[in-house]
């Protein structure tokens, strides 16, 4: 998911359980869930930051995008997970 498409979505993702979420654009510095909320932990790899989402429901949290002008930005994100198809 780039940065691009985060905010084409209104910061909506729609994943059905068991999908890997990937913040694989550099402008992302942090993605985070409040402690307790039952979302995954999110990890920073070599493609991006990234989370797996095993169980349905209706996450949010909140990211920030690191601007040109050495200022971050912090924005809500909420991620629906489905049941997975069977």
């Amino acid at each position: 998911m780039t940065v691009e498409q985060l905010f084409k979505s209104n910061h909506q993702i729609e994943v059905a359980a068991g999908t890997e979420v990937v913040w694989a654009d550099p402008r992302f510095d942090r993605v985070w869930f409040p402690v307790g909320s039952g979302a995954p932990r999110v990890d920073r790899g070599s493609e991006g930051l990234h989370a797996v989402f095993t169980r349905p429901g209706t996450f949010r949290g909140s990211f920030t995008v690191v601007a040109g002008h050495g200022t971050t930005d912090v924005y809500q994100l909420t991620v629906t997970v489905r049941e997975a198809p069977k």
